[in-house]
């Protein structure tokens, strides 16, 4: 009996031992190839340091090619050269994305940018939409109505955008015509990262190639470029219930189309916000806008900045919308804007359109026409609010720091010019070019121009216009004025509770706030 009882114990303990030793495993295999394991954090210290070499190698690149330079500008040939030195030729691809360079490393697969100033911007993420070109499904697969803001159709690549005005463009445009569209991230055109796949070539023939062109060289200059959305002929329907660009943008987009041409070509009614566009925007036979080429009914554009080079070869253009009217407010224009007729920095040509709180920073050229810092030639029914010229206005005709020819009804408050004005007819205005009659019902209130323009309005309409001295524009008694005079129309009846507030800007002249 006493044998048996210590064989009983010598058993236990050797299942307790057992059971030890399997703890003890369970634990040493954990520590080893758990997350935060031996191995897993040695594949973390290599990734670690395979990102910092090829961050100092990008580094190194770009300060040899910067020095190479005489005016120490970085070129994209010279940046290739000097990586193919650090890393071997064909081991990393430099491409010119606009304003960055887009640095691959093929052996990693990863994608660093530089700015133009040869600062090192970090590591770039590629698109990961698994739905290219399915605009109502989001990035998880998740199938969205597009029937409220909270269920927009999304846009997270450009294949998306692509087909968004491809199916625009069709016998199916109600499809999307009536639906809540977003864009969810910033698209560039000449990045290989804004696309799902650049090399494909399943949008080629919708873009005008012959089907054997990938999607990234369609969309450039070397192609026929974005086709506008409703851009065909006698295109004239609701375009959505709203496009609500989240505060990201359009980088680089090139459109050079027959017919109008702007993200959207022509729009029945359109509501559209929170977006900027770059790139070059061309109509050769129609009206060109960065946003909207033609717009109708009660289009509305709200919070949108417009800084690609806008271009009509035959008629009229402007930063935001080429012809129409519409509501834009909260708006700006910093592109160059280049019109055969009339041109402005938000506007070109049309009638019964309201403007608020928007600004023109770009210089405006008109060859045969008029030519204004906001609107270019309006029949009637203008009213510009709080709103500001800063760029060069050259026409041929009238030409205004603000309007360059009102035909009847024109409401302008509380404004400010500081642009150069030249007319090749000598009807140059600080503040309008000029207008066909004087009408009572007009109101020029609040009007302000710098004194490098001879007069506020050109020809026709009684001068209520002010002039000031450049210094007195820059004063806080002259932003005191504007503020107040805000509250001074609101007194008169006009709604001026999203008027937005003047501070003094970067330049020393007034801004919003």
């Amino acid at each position: 009996m006493k044998k048996q009882k210590n064989k009983g114990i010598t058993l236990i303990a050797l299942v307790i031992t057992i059971i030890v030793l399997l703890i003890l495993a369970g634990i040493t295999i954990s520590a080893i190839t758990g997350n935060n394991g031996i191995i897993g954090n040695a594949g973390q210290a290599k990734e670690e340091t395979e990102i910092a070499n090829e961050k100092e190698i990008v580094e190194k690149a770009t300060v040899q090619a910067m020095g190479n330079n005489k005016y120490g500008n970085i070129e994209e040939n010279e940046l290739q050269e000097q990586l193919d030195k650090e890393t071997g030729k064909g081991e990393t691809e430099a491409t010119d994305i606009g304003d960055e360079f887009e640095i691959y490393f093929k052996d990693t697969n990863r994608y660093y940018a530089v700015d133009k100033n040869g600062n090192i911007l970090g590591q770039l993420e590629p698109v990961t939409d698994p739905y290219p070109g399915d605009i109502t499904r989001d990035e998880e697969g998740n199938v969205l109505t597009g029937d409220s803001k909270e269920d927009a159709y999304q846009i997270n690549c450009i294949e998306d955008l692509v087909e968004y005005s491809k199916v625009m463009n069709s016998e199916y445009a109600g499809s999307y015509g009536n639906k809540y569209v977003k864009l969810c991230r910033n698209l560039n055109f000449k990045s290989k990262l804004s696309y799902a796949d650049y090399t494909t070539t399943v949008y080629d023939e919708f873009l005008g190639g012959n089907g054997n062109t990938s999607l990234i060289e369609q969309l450039s200059e070397k192609g026929k470029g974005f086709y506008p959305i409703n851009g065909g002929p006698n295109k004239n329907v609701r375009i959505t219930k709203g496009f609500d660009g989240q505060g990201y943008a359009l980088i680089n987009i090139y459109i050079n189309q027959e017919l109008d041409a702007g993200l959207i070509g022509k729009g029945g009614s359109i509501h559209i916000e929170n977006l900027e566009i770059t790139g070059k925007i061309i109509s050769k036979s129609a009206n060109a806008g960065g946003i909207c080429g033609v717009s109708l009914n009660k289009s509305e554009i709200i919070n949108c900045k417009n800084k690609a080079t806008i271009k009509s070869d035959s008629s009229s253009a402007g930063g935001i919308i080429g012809y129409g009217y519409a509501l834009v407010k909260d708006s700006y224009n910093y592109g160059d804007i280049y019109a055969e007729k009339s041109a402005g920095g938000i506007s070109g040509e049309g009638n019964s359109f309201i403007v608020q709180n928007c600004a023109n920073m770009g210089s405006i050229i008109a060859n045969t026409s008029v030519a204004g810092g906001i609107l270019g030639y309006y029949n009637g029914g203008v009213s510009i609010y709080n709103s500001y010229n800063i760029g060069k206005i050259q026409g041929e005709k009238e030409t205004g720091g603000i309007i360059g020819y009102i035909y009847d009804l024109a409401k302008i408050e509380n404004v400010y010019n500081i642009g150069e004005i030249n007319s090749n007819s000598n009807y140059a205005g600080g503040i309008i070019g000029g207008a066909l009659w004087n009408n009572p019902i007009n109101i020029i209130n609040y009007c302000y121009y710098s004194d490098n323009s001879q007069k506020g309005i050109g020809r026709t309409i009684t001068d209520t216009t002010i002039k000031c001295q450049d210094n007195e524009m820059k004063s806080e008694d002259f932003l005191e004025k504007l503020n107040q005079n805000i509250a001074t129309i609101g007194n008169s009846g006009v709604d001026v509770s999203e008027w937005c507030k003047w501070i003094s800007g970067e330049n020393g002249y007034p801004a919003f706030e």
